[in-house]
């Protein structure tokens, strides 16, 4: 007998199912590299147009205050953040993306082969503070 807030006559509410149903993982993350004819899929995050990442994907490559192999050279450049379903991310570890946020738009401590001259103005001026966006989705 189901006796949960999310079971309506012993069967699983739709919300649930959708949100549980398939594949639960939430340990993912794949860069996306999109060209004029080409879509390439587990580029490189340096090289990547799209990062697709759950928050604790993400936490796992920047890693924790002290740990030798930390990266998080790649948040410096993102343009638009976008967290989908918000009322999920509530039932992870919320200390994820405050540490994820925290690490947004820092000075990369590596050049990692970037063209400088594909380097807008703004970015350099350190203005992606003010100008990058940030979408909740609920």
């Amino acid at each position: 007998m189901c006796n949960r807030s999310y079971c309506v006559n012993d069967v699983l509410t739709e919300d649930y199912e959708a949100v549980f149903g398939g594949n639960i993982e939430d340990h993912f993350r794949i860069g996306i590299s999109v060209s004029k004819k080409t879509l390439k899929l587990y580029t490189e995050f340096y090289s990547s147009d799209i990062i697709l990442a759950s928050p604790l994907g993400l936490r796992t490559i920047i890693g924790a205050e002290g740990d030798t192999d930390r990266d998080f050279d790649f948040l410096s450049s993102i343009e638009i953040l976008i967290f989908d379903q918000m009322d999920i991310f509530h039932m992870q570890n919320w200390d994820h993306i405050q540490h994820l946020t925290s690490h947004l738009h820092l000075q990369p401590k590596t050049g990692h082969g970037v063209d400088f001259s594909r380097v807008r103005n703004w970015t350099l001026n350190g203005w992606y503070v003010f100008l990058g966006l940030l979408l909740l989705v609920g």
